[in-house]
């Protein structure tokens, strides 16, 4: 009976063999984004010019939430103001207004990965906002007359 358990030998692969996956591994690595997501909060203009167009702009930048035709931030379904006083609209439905966004970014590409939570702001708060650029708050486009 003893004699059937035989230890099984030690198999090494080749130097060359090591090397080898060693920098497939390597190669593997690199082609993950190195640049990881931050979850941070911003707050600014949130810009909905026309459907599935959604970009956050705050003291540093331009953030895209969601590009027609193109990616799309999970969560971004959820950023609609509650408020309709609070939003100036542009475009039949779409324009503009004042928010804060929980979000997972990748701040390097200026990209929106995941919505967390969302809050509207009045208006006010991002017009007088020093780090903001001022917007036309009077002017709604869908009420004007010739």
């Amino acid at each position: 009976m003893l004699s059937d358990c035989r230890l099984k030998p030690i198999r090494f692969i080749s130097r060359h063999a090591f090397e080898r996956k060693a920098t497939l591994f390597a190669l593997f690595l690199a082609t993950f984004p190195m640049t990881p997501f931050a979850q941070i909060k911003r707050c600014g203009w949130i810009d909905n010019p026309s459907p599935a167009n959604l970009w956050l702009t705050d003291r540093e930048g331009q953030w895209i939430v969601s590009e027609q035709g193109g990616r799309r931030a999970v969560g971004a379904d959820f950023i609609m103001p509650s408020d309709r006083t609070e939003f100036v609209s542009m475009n039949n439905g779409y324009g503009y207004f004042c928010g804060c966004l929980s979000v997972d970014a990748r701040s390097n590409e200026s990209v929106i990965a995941t919505v967390l939570s969302f809050t509207q702001l009045s208006l006010k708060r991002c017009n007088t906002d020093p780090s903001l650029e001022k917007r036309d708050l009077g002017f709604n486009q869908d009420s004007f007359t010739e």
